[in-house]
């Protein structure tokens, strides 16, 4: 922080600790969403995993393996497991590619990979921010201190 904060009038000491505030509550939230968005594409990372085994199973059985397909969180519908060493990966505003469950996996892995640096600028940020807090916190005691002080020497009240 570039002011001295200890120079500051109480007025702007609030303001400013209310905009700090404001600041991390935001960076919280995208931290979050960044967090969230991480743990879905390590879950599709292992789900990947996870249909490989069904499909190599499906291979083996002559009789078709019925599954349940999610359309929604709350709707689903009957399938039948037809093996393939395929899957279609959503890659964002309604692009889907059909890629080999290896690539899948790659594509899983770098995304999660990159949202966890971008995680890591957020933390960042936030160690700035909360040290600026302390910072105007400290002051806005500081000078409350002060102001009671002199009101008891000068018996205002």
């Amino acid at each position: 922080m570039s002011v001295n904060v200890y120079q500051l009038p109480i007025e702007q000491l609030e303001g400013l600790k209310e905009q700090l505030d404001n600041d991390m509550r935001s960076l919280g939230a995208a931290y979050d969403g960044l967090y969230n968005g991480r743990c879905r594409y390590q879950d599709n990372h292992d789900v990947v995993d996870q249909y490989r085994a069904v499909c190599e199973n499906a291979a083996k059985t002559e009789a078709a393996q019925e599954v349940l397909v999610c359309m929604t969180s709350s709707l689903f519908v009957r399938g039948t497991v037809v093996p393939s060493d395929k899957v279609l990966v959503d890659v964002g505003t309604g692009y889907f590619l059909e890629q080999s469950m290896e690539h899948a996996k790659k594509y899983f892995t770098s995304r999660a990979a990159q949202i966890k640096e971008s995680m890591g600028q957020i933390e960042k940020t936030i160690a700035v921010k909360q040290r600026q807090q302390n910072q105007v916190i400290d002051a806005l005691q500081q000078k409350t201190l002060a102001m009671q002080s002199y009101r008891e020497e000068h018996g205002e009240e």
